[in-house]
Protein backbone atom coordinates (compact mmCIF):
# COMPACT_ATOMS: atom_id res chain seq x y z
CA UNK A 1 0.00 0.00 0.00
CA UNK A 2 1.37 3.43 -0.84
CA UNK A 3 1.78 6.42 1.57
CA UNK A 4 -1.99 8.26 -0.41
CA UNK A 5 -3.44 4.68 -0.16
CA UNK A 6 -2.90 5.05 3.79
CA UNK A 7 -4.13 8.72 3.43
CA UNK A 8 -7.57 7.57 1.66
CA UNK A 9 -9.30 6.27 4.94
CA UNK A 10 -8.05 9.42 6.62
CA UNK A 11 -9.09 11.94 4.09
CA UNK A 12 -12.54 10.15 3.93
CA UNK A 13 -13.02 10.04 7.61
CA UNK A 14 -12.48 13.89 7.80
CA UNK A 15 -14.84 14.33 5.21
CA UNK A 16 -17.71 12.65 7.25
CA UNK A 17 -16.80 15.14 9.80
CA UNK A 18 -17.00 17.73 8.55
CA UNK A 19 -20.13 17.08 6.45
CA UNK A 20 -21.42 15.96 10.27
CA UNK A 21 -20.46 19.23 11.76
CA UNK A 22 -22.52 21.44 9.15
CA UNK A 23 -25.44 19.07 9.39
CA UNK A 24 -25.21 19.68 12.82
CA UNK A 25 -24.71 23.22 12.78
CA UNK A 26 -27.44 23.89 9.87
CA UNK A 27 -30.10 22.12 12.14
CA UNK A 28 -28.76 24.31 15.38
CA UNK A 29 -29.48 27.59 13.62
CA UNK A 30 -32.76 26.48 12.04
CA UNK A 31 -34.45 25.17 15.58
CA UNK A 32 -32.16 28.01 17.59
CA UNK A 33 -33.49 31.15 15.75
CA UNK A 34 -36.66 29.16 14.50
CA UNK A 35 -39.98 32.09 14.76
CA UNK A 36 -41.84 29.88 16.70
CA UNK A 37 -41.42 28.58 19.96
CA UNK A 38 -39.67 25.16 19.93
CA UNK A 39 -39.59 23.42 23.73
CA UNK A 40 -37.81 20.04 24.69
CA UNK A 41 -39.37 18.22 27.98
CA UNK A 42 -38.43 15.47 29.85
CA UNK A 43 -40.67 13.00 31.10
CA UNK A 44 -41.86 14.79 34.21
CA UNK A 45 -42.26 18.44 32.55
CA UNK A 46 -38.88 19.85 32.95
CA UNK A 47 -37.37 21.86 30.03
CA UNK A 48 -34.39 20.41 28.47
CA UNK A 49 -34.16 22.70 25.86
CA UNK A 50 -35.58 25.77 24.79
CA UNK A 51 -35.30 28.03 21.58
CA UNK A 52 -34.80 32.02 21.42
CA UNK A 53 -38.41 32.75 20.15
CA UNK A 54 -39.44 30.60 23.30
CA UNK A 55 -37.39 32.24 26.08
CA UNK A 56 -38.03 35.26 24.39
CA UNK A 57 -42.36 34.57 24.95
CA UNK A 58 -41.29 33.93 28.86
CA UNK A 59 -39.31 37.06 29.37
CA UNK A 60 -36.43 34.96 29.87
CA UNK A 61 -33.37 33.89 28.54
CA UNK A 62 -32.90 30.13 27.63
CA UNK A 63 -30.33 28.97 30.31
CA UNK A 64 -32.58 30.60 32.95
CA UNK A 65 -35.46 28.71 31.67
CA UNK A 66 -33.57 24.87 31.69
CA UNK A 67 -34.04 22.53 34.36
CA UNK A 68 -37.00 24.46 35.66
CA UNK A 69 -40.73 22.86 35.12
CA UNK A 70 -42.65 23.85 32.32
CA UNK A 71 -45.86 24.11 34.30
CA UNK A 72 -44.66 27.01 36.29
CA UNK A 73 -45.34 28.72 32.93
CA UNK A 74 -48.63 27.56 32.74
CA UNK A 75 -51.95 29.74 33.91
CA UNK A 76 -53.57 27.77 37.21
CA UNK A 77 -56.80 26.79 34.48
CA UNK A 78 -54.33 24.80 32.42
CA UNK A 79 -52.61 22.91 35.21
CA UNK A 80 -55.63 21.57 36.72
CA UNK A 81 -57.03 20.83 33.28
Amino acid sequence: MTIPDKLSPLRSAAAAQYTLEKSRDLHFEFYEYAPVCYVALSADSVIDEINLTGASLLGRECNSLLQHRFSTWLSRTLRTS
